[in-house]
């Protein structure tokens, strides 16, 4: 199998039709690791994003594998987002300004959505310290 992904891994264009979870994520720990950037994985919705995370995380160190979720449309235009989602958004930006690689795995909706400018992100940081006023 690892033959078959370094093929791959050299064509300048890659197109894929009818392959699995398993091919795929062991494809996306591949590139990773030969690459030296982030790379983001964009999946069609919530579910089949979870389980890509899940895979990788499994395959690859789980300090590597970020989840950007995002509530589905529905969800968000009721106002009934889930604050857990936040809380991993907000995880995943301070981990990428890091400036470290990673596998990012989200969603079209979540990579559509209109984000805060780096320096406005950086701004919004609030650091407590211990013993200190």
């Amino acid at each position: 199998m690892n033959s078959l992904i370094n093929k791959i891994l050299k064509l300048e264009d890659k197109y894929f039709k009818n392959s699995n979870i398993v091919f795929n994520v062991h494809l996306i720990k591949s590139d990773f690791e030969k690459g030296d950037k982030t790379l983001f994985v964009v999946l069609p919705n919530l579910y089949e994003a979870q389980k890509y995370y899940d895979y990788l995380n499994e395959i690859v160190d789980n300090e590597k594998v970020l989840f950007y979720p995002v509530d589905q449309t529905l969800t968000t235009i009721m106002a009934l987002g889930s604050p857990e989602f936040q809380s991993e958004r907000l995880y995943t930006i301070n981990k990428l300004l890091t400036k470290n690689k990673y596998i990012v795995i989200t969603t079209i909706d979540a990579i559509s959505m209109r984000q805060l400018k780096v320096q406005d992100f950086k701004s919004g940081i609030l650091k407590l310290e211990k013993g200190k006023n």
